[in-house]
Protein backbone atom coordinates (compact mmCIF):
# COMPACT_ATOMS: atom_id res chain seq x y z
CA UNK A 1 0.00 0.00 0.00
CA UNK A 2 1.24 3.47 -0.92
CA UNK A 3 -0.81 6.64 -0.41
CA UNK A 4 0.55 9.82 -1.98
CA UNK A 5 -1.50 12.82 -0.97
CA UNK A 6 -1.50 16.60 -0.79
CA UNK A 7 -3.32 18.84 1.69
CA UNK A 8 -3.64 22.44 0.54
CA UNK A 9 -5.24 25.68 1.69
CA UNK A 10 -4.46 28.98 3.39
CA UNK A 11 -1.95 29.45 6.17
CA UNK A 12 -3.82 29.30 9.48
CA UNK A 13 -6.20 26.53 8.37
CA UNK A 14 -4.12 23.81 9.98
CA UNK A 15 -2.89 22.39 6.69
CA UNK A 16 0.61 21.56 7.89
CA UNK A 17 -0.69 20.33 11.25
CA UNK A 18 -3.09 17.97 9.54
CA UNK A 19 -0.23 16.60 7.47
CA UNK A 20 1.97 16.21 10.52
CA UNK A 21 -0.73 14.32 12.43
CA UNK A 22 -1.24 12.07 9.41
CA UNK A 23 2.50 11.43 9.18
CA UNK A 24 2.95 10.62 12.88
CA UNK A 25 -0.11 8.39 12.77
CA UNK A 26 1.49 6.53 9.88
CA UNK A 27 4.65 6.06 11.91
CA UNK A 28 2.57 4.62 14.75
CA UNK A 29 1.15 2.22 12.15
CA UNK A 30 4.72 1.10 11.29
CA UNK A 31 4.57 2.63 7.82
CA UNK A 32 7.26 4.44 5.88
CA UNK A 33 6.41 8.15 5.91
CA UNK A 34 7.45 11.45 4.33
CA UNK A 35 6.14 14.93 5.23
CA UNK A 36 7.07 17.68 2.77
CA UNK A 37 5.61 21.16 3.48
CA UNK A 38 5.50 24.18 1.19
CA UNK A 39 4.37 27.64 2.31
CA UNK A 40 4.92 31.35 1.84
CA UNK A 41 6.35 33.88 4.33
CA UNK A 42 2.92 34.93 5.63
CA UNK A 43 1.87 33.79 9.09
CA UNK A 44 -1.81 33.85 8.08
CA UNK A 45 -3.59 34.07 4.76
CA UNK A 46 -0.79 32.87 2.51
CA UNK A 47 -1.02 29.64 0.55
CA UNK A 48 0.28 26.47 2.15
CA UNK A 49 0.38 22.82 1.22
CA UNK A 50 1.99 19.63 2.43
CA UNK A 51 2.72 16.40 0.61
CA UNK A 52 2.44 13.28 2.76
CA UNK A 53 3.35 9.79 1.60
CA UNK A 54 2.48 6.66 3.57
CA UNK A 55 3.79 3.33 2.34
CA UNK A 56 4.41 -0.25 3.38
CA UNK A 57 7.71 -0.12 1.49
CA UNK A 58 10.61 2.30 1.28
CA UNK A 59 9.79 5.69 -0.29
CA UNK A 60 12.16 6.77 -3.03
CA UNK A 61 11.34 10.50 -2.97
CA UNK A 62 9.11 12.88 -0.97
CA UNK A 63 8.34 14.84 -4.14
CA UNK A 64 5.53 13.67 -6.43
CA UNK A 65 3.67 15.35 -9.28
CA UNK A 66 0.40 13.38 -9.08
CA UNK A 67 -1.56 12.34 -6.01
CA UNK A 68 -3.81 9.50 -4.93
CA UNK A 69 -5.69 11.95 -2.71
CA UNK A 70 -6.04 15.73 -2.47
CA UNK A 71 -7.63 17.54 0.47
CA UNK A 72 -8.50 21.06 -0.70
CA UNK A 73 -9.49 23.91 1.60
CA UNK A 74 -9.50 26.97 -0.68
CA UNK A 75 -10.16 27.97 -4.28
CA UNK A 76 -6.54 28.69 -5.18
CA UNK A 77 -5.57 25.18 -4.19
CA UNK A 78 -8.51 23.72 -6.09
CA UNK A 79 -7.41 25.57 -9.23
CA UNK A 80 -3.86 24.32 -8.81
CA UNK A 81 -4.25 20.72 -7.64
CA UNK A 82 -7.52 19.33 -9.01
CA UNK A 83 -5.70 18.33 -12.20
CA UNK A 84 -2.92 16.68 -10.18
CA UNK A 85 -5.17 13.94 -8.74
CA UNK A 86 -4.55 10.60 -10.43
CA UNK A 87 -7.46 9.17 -12.45
CA UNK A 88 -9.52 7.09 -10.05
CA UNK A 89 -8.12 9.07 -7.11
CA UNK A 90 -9.88 11.01 -4.37
CA UNK A 91 -10.52 14.73 -3.91
CA UNK A 92 -12.02 15.97 -0.63
CA UNK A 93 -12.94 19.62 -0.26
CA UNK A 94 -14.62 21.97 2.21
CA UNK A 95 -17.07 24.18 0.27
CA UNK A 96 -16.56 27.08 2.69
CA UNK A 97 -13.42 28.16 0.86
CA UNK A 98 -14.21 26.81 -2.60
CA UNK A 99 -16.39 28.93 -4.90
CA UNK A 100 -16.05 26.70 -7.97
CA UNK A 101 -16.51 22.99 -7.20
CA UNK A 102 -14.33 20.40 -8.98
CA UNK A 103 -15.52 19.25 -12.39
CA UNK A 104 -13.47 16.17 -13.25
CA UNK A 105 -15.43 13.01 -14.02
CA UNK A 106 -12.60 10.49 -13.64
CA UNK A 107 -11.99 10.90 -9.89
CA UNK A 108 -13.99 10.38 -6.69
CA UNK A 109 -15.09 13.72 -5.25
CA UNK A 110 -16.20 14.23 -1.64
CA UNK A 111 -17.74 17.43 -0.32
CA UNK A 112 -17.20 17.80 3.45
CA UNK A 113 -18.96 20.52 5.43
CA UNK A 114 -16.06 20.84 7.86
CA UNK A 115 -16.36 24.54 8.67
CA UNK A 116 -20.13 24.42 9.10
CA UNK A 117 -19.93 21.38 11.37
CA UNK A 118 -17.13 22.88 13.46
CA UNK A 119 -19.24 25.98 14.07
CA UNK A 120 -22.13 23.76 15.11
CA UNK A 121 -19.74 22.05 17.55
CA UNK A 122 -18.91 25.47 19.01
CA UNK A 123 -15.24 25.46 17.97
CA UNK A 124 -14.46 26.59 14.39
CA UNK A 125 -10.76 25.81 14.89
CA UNK A 126 -11.33 22.05 14.70
CA UNK A 127 -12.74 22.14 11.17
CA UNK A 128 -9.49 20.68 9.80
CA UNK A 129 -9.88 17.67 12.11
CA UNK A 130 -13.42 17.17 10.83
CA UNK A 131 -12.09 17.11 7.28
CA UNK A 132 -9.32 14.76 8.43
CA UNK A 133 -11.92 12.43 9.94
CA UNK A 134 -13.83 12.37 6.66
CA UNK A 135 -10.64 11.40 4.88
CA UNK A 136 -10.17 8.50 7.29
CA UNK A 137 -13.72 7.37 6.52
CA UNK A 138 -13.05 7.41 2.80
CA UNK A 139 -9.54 5.96 3.11
CA UNK A 140 -9.44 3.86 6.31
CA UNK A 141 -5.69 3.28 6.17
CA UNK A 142 -5.04 4.26 9.80
CA UNK A 143 -6.63 3.04 13.00
CA UNK A 144 -8.18 5.57 15.37
CA UNK A 145 -5.88 4.34 18.15
CA UNK A 146 -2.83 5.23 16.10
CA UNK A 147 -4.35 8.57 15.10
CA UNK A 148 -4.67 9.36 18.81
CA UNK A 149 -0.99 8.44 19.25
CA UNK A 150 -0.19 10.62 16.25
CA UNK A 151 -1.95 13.54 17.92
CA UNK A 152 0.08 13.02 21.08
CA UNK A 153 3.32 12.96 19.10
CA UNK A 154 2.58 15.94 16.87
CA UNK A 155 1.05 18.32 19.43
CA UNK A 156 3.17 20.04 22.09
CA UNK A 157 2.43 18.77 25.59
CA UNK A 158 0.81 22.07 26.56
CA UNK A 159 -1.89 21.30 23.97
CA UNK A 160 -2.51 17.69 24.98
CA UNK A 161 -5.60 18.84 26.86
CA UNK A 162 -7.12 19.51 23.43
CA UNK A 163 -6.67 15.92 22.20
CA UNK A 164 -10.17 14.79 23.32
CA UNK A 165 -11.71 17.70 21.38
CA UNK A 166 -9.68 16.85 18.30
CA UNK A 167 -10.67 13.19 18.53
CA UNK A 168 -14.33 14.19 18.86
CA UNK A 169 -13.96 16.30 15.70
CA UNK A 170 -12.29 13.41 13.83
CA UNK A 171 -15.10 11.05 14.82
CA UNK A 172 -17.64 13.66 13.73
CA UNK A 173 -15.90 13.98 10.39
CA UNK A 174 -16.07 10.23 9.83
CA UNK A 175 -19.84 10.62 9.71
CA UNK A 176 -19.89 13.46 7.19
CA UNK A 177 -18.19 12.31 3.99
CA UNK A 178 -20.23 13.34 0.96
CA UNK A 179 -21.14 10.85 -1.78
CA UNK A 180 -18.35 10.03 -4.22
CA UNK A 181 -19.55 11.42 -7.54
CA UNK A 182 -19.27 8.81 -10.23
CA UNK A 183 -18.54 9.47 -13.86
CA UNK A 184 -22.16 8.74 -14.73
CA UNK A 185 -23.47 11.32 -12.30
CA UNK A 186 -20.91 13.92 -13.33
CA UNK A 187 -22.06 13.40 -16.92
CA UNK A 188 -25.61 14.19 -15.83
CA UNK A 189 -27.02 10.76 -16.65
CA UNK A 190 -30.18 9.46 -15.00
CA UNK A 191 -29.54 6.51 -12.67
CA UNK A 192 -32.14 4.20 -11.23
CA UNK A 193 -31.75 2.43 -7.88
CA UNK A 194 -30.05 -0.66 -9.29
CA UNK A 195 -27.55 1.42 -11.27
CA UNK A 196 -26.84 3.68 -8.33
CA UNK A 197 -25.99 0.85 -5.96
CA UNK A 198 -23.51 -0.47 -8.49
CA UNK A 199 -21.55 2.77 -8.10
CA UNK A 200 -20.88 2.13 -4.44
CA UNK A 201 -17.44 0.87 -3.49
CA UNK A 202 -18.57 -2.09 -1.42
CA UNK A 203 -15.24 -2.28 0.34
CA UNK A 204 -16.00 1.07 2.00
CA UNK A 205 -19.02 -0.48 3.73
CA UNK A 206 -21.15 2.63 3.42
CA UNK A 207 -24.88 3.30 3.34
CA UNK A 208 -26.34 5.85 0.92
CA UNK A 209 -29.49 7.93 1.00
CA UNK A 210 -30.47 9.24 -2.41
CA UNK A 211 -33.00 10.94 -4.62
CA UNK A 212 -33.89 9.22 -7.85
CA UNK A 213 -32.58 10.44 -11.22
CA UNK A 214 -29.58 12.36 -9.80
CA UNK A 215 -28.27 15.17 -11.97
CA UNK A 216 -25.11 17.22 -11.73
CA UNK A 217 -27.05 20.15 -10.31
CA UNK A 218 -28.42 17.88 -7.57
CA UNK A 219 -25.11 16.69 -6.17
CA UNK A 220 -25.73 18.37 -2.81
CA UNK A 221 -28.53 15.87 -2.17
CA UNK A 222 -26.11 12.98 -1.75
CA UNK A 223 -24.87 11.98 1.67
CA UNK A 224 -23.15 9.01 3.25
CA UNK A 225 -24.26 7.81 6.64
CA UNK A 226 -22.14 5.97 9.16
CA UNK A 227 -24.26 2.81 9.00
CA UNK A 228 -23.15 -0.30 7.08
CA UNK A 229 -24.67 -0.64 3.65
CA UNK A 230 -27.85 -2.70 3.36
CA UNK A 231 -28.72 -3.18 -0.28
CA UNK A 232 -32.42 -3.78 0.37
CA UNK A 233 -32.89 -0.70 2.57
CA UNK A 234 -32.71 2.52 0.60
CA UNK A 235 -34.13 5.72 1.99
CA UNK A 236 -35.03 8.87 0.12
CA UNK A 237 -34.11 12.30 1.39
CA UNK A 238 -37.30 14.28 2.04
Amino acid sequence: MTEEMIIAGFGGQGVLSMGKILAYSGIMEDKEVTWFPSYGPEMRGGTANVTVILSDSRISSPIVQEFDTAIILNQQSMDKFESAVKPGGILLYDPNGVLTPPTRNDINIFKVEGTKTAIEMGNPKVFNMIVFGSYLKVRPILSLDNVEKGLEKSLPKRYHKLIPLNLEAIKKGRKLSGFALTKAIMNGEDLDQDQLISTVDREKNLNISYKSKPKLQEIDKFYITEDPIEEEKWSKIP
